[in-house]
């Protein structure tokens, strides 16, 4: 433990899942750890941002760097799913700009 000793990470999608063990196993091992997502959850998400706004990731890394630092590591672990069957799904389901695609691209 406390390999991460004095980084600071950035993690996307920290809300549930993937993310959100990654939060916690960074915080374990001694990084100082924002975690982002577009919900809240109880510890795990610390700024609030929606991935297609330009101008919500702008303040939420400044929020970071205010309080934990400028971040030496970033995990992009933020997905978005949709439900339904293939023969189901309308035209256009993955165009740009769909927040499942959106939260994918760089």
């Amino acid at each position: 433990m406390g390999d991460l000793q004095g980084s600071v990470a950035l993690v996307t999608g920290a809300a549930s899942g993937i993310g959100a063990a990654i939060v916690a196993r960074f915080r374990a091992e001694g990084a100082r750890v924002a975690g982002l997502d577009l919900k809240a959850s109880a510890s795990d998400c610390d700024l609030l941002a929606d991935l297609r706004s330009d101008e919500a990731l702008a303040e939420a890394f400044a929020t970071m760097k205010a309080s934990v630092g400028a971040p030496d590591i970033l995990v992009h672990a933020a997905a978005a799913t949709f439900h339904g069957g293939l023969l189901e799904t309308e035209p256009g389901a993955f165009a740009p700009g769909d927040l499942v695609v959106a939260v994918a691209q760089p």
